[in-house]
């Protein structure tokens, strides 16, 4: 009588928990491919107790068996190395199988909670590979300059300086087609294919304004689009002399770019780090000093906020016709990818705040945060830098002396010096 009643209990229990127990619903799932990488996300309605994947090969394939699955999504826009999403149920098991175009060389899995719904998880599937023979043209271009054999650069007798790496003529792409999605580039920027060799840091320089958008303009008529075309240009020259460092000028000479298409040659080349150069100007002439600003959706204070709504309308006074882009990126992509690339902007602005204010003087505060729009990029690190106000008479001076634009460069480059080697300790 007592094991009837004792396996009655247990009974009952077990389906009160197989009632309660809430499946795990796929709601969404993504691909995203970049280059030699293909992921895979699944949003999910609640975390699964457990999953596991493993790989099998002729043909290609990686299987994901997920504990109370059950596929609610729409069909999957297949992209990079998976050529067929299939779902099946095994008992309580659901099993997702992704066949595979070729061979991957590493898989990684991770769950967990969705940054941007509360309640819900993601299961985020990383798939490293050989380059896969699509449309994608600038992968295959990436993947062309890093087949190739390290070069070591030639060393000037004299002055034992590094001699700058001739880059080879412009390439004729007008579109970036990235992550399946097309962007199409309309200003003067020539493009190149730079030789980028291990472990050297890859910096796109963008000068600030151009064209018909003269920016601010000071007392002593200095035109804001000259001063950031005259100080990029240098800072990209003495980046290219420094061994291990290499530049790109999104501009080299006086013309517009629109600003998506500012972050969008950064994206092209693949940046690792994305400046852009402004002096802006102050109704408050007496205010002076540079500052370093990161993206956010909410500004840090009221002057950033009224400068970054000013510098975003730059297309409007250009009087650039800009075509409808598509979106660069998927949200979940975007919301993943943005935590990281944030914390690598930050700790960039900090190494410029050290370096910087050795030399010159910055505002109080001077890592301040707002939402400029060639900030943007949420796969590089970018910095919008004021090296000063064209309002101010002491900020004007400053920026049309050599020498102190040299010394401002100089500990710009230590800064992205010291913040690359601290990037790679945290990625090893």
């Amino acid at each position: 009588m007592h094991n009837f009643i004792r396996t009655f209990i247990l009974f009952i229990i077990f389906c009160f928990w197989g009632y309660c127990a809430n499946a795990a619903d796929v709601l969404k799932a993504d691909i995203v491919t970049s280059g030699a990488k293909t992921e895979f996300f699944i949003r999910l309605s609640t975390p699964p107790q457990k999953y596991n994947h493993f790989y099998l090969s002729n043909p290609n394939r990686l299987v994901l068996d997920i504990s109370d699955l059950e596929w609610r999504a729409d069909p999957v826009t297949l992209k990079g190395v998976i050529s067929k999403v299939r779902y099946g149920k095994n008992g309580t098991m659901g099993r997702i199988v992704l066949d595979l175009k070729q061979k991957i060389t590493r898989t990684n899995v991770e769950l967990l909670p969705h940054p941007r719904m509360s309640g819900l998880w993601l299961l985020h599937v990383v798939m490293m590979h050989s380059v896969v023979n699509n449309d994608d043209a600038v992968s295959n271009l990436i993947a062309k300059s890093d087949e190739k054999p390290a070069v070591k650069r030639p060393v000037d007798a004299v002055n034992k300086q590094p001699q700058i790496q001739k880059y080879v003529p412009k390439l004729q792409i007008k579109t970036l087609k990235s992550n399946n999605q097309s962007f199409k580039f309309t200003s003067k920027h020539q493009f190149k294919y730079p030789q980028k060799r291990a472990n050297e840091i890859l910096v796109v320089i963008d000068a600030g304004h151009g064209g018909n958008d003269p920016g601010a303009i000071s007392v002593g008529r200095k035109r804001e689009k000259d001063v950031t075309l005259r100080f990029s240009k240098e800072l990209y020259e003495r980046i290219n002399q420094t061994y291990g460092m290499r530049a790109i000028l999104t501009r080299d000479s006086d013309f517009y770019i629109p600003l998506a298409e500012r972050v969008a040659i950064a994206q092209y080349y693949h940046a690792d780090l994305f400046i852009s150069i402004h002096a802006d100007s102050l109704q408050q002439s007496n205010i002076q000093g540079g500052t370093i600003y990161t993206l956010s959706d909410t500004a840090s204070d009221d002057l950033s906020a009224a400068i970054a709504q000013r510098e975003n309308k730059s297309d409007i006074i250009a009087g650039v016709t800009v075509p409808t882009q598509e979106p660069e990126i998927t949200d979940i992509l975007i919301d993943l990818v943005r935590r990281e690339t944030d914390g690598y902007s930050y700790d960039a602005a900090g190494h410029f705040v050290t370096y910087m204010s050795k030399v010159t003087q910055l505002m109080k505060h001077p890592h301040r945060r707002a939402g400029f729009a060639v900030l943007k990029a949420p796969d590089i690190p970018s910095l919008l830098i004021e090296l000063g106000y064209l309002t101010n008479i002491y900020d004007e001076r400053k920026l049309m002396d050599t020498t102190w634009r040299a010394k401002v460069i100089t500990q710009m480059v230590r800064a992205i010096k010291i913040w690359h080697i601290n990037k790679k300790k945290t990625l090893i």
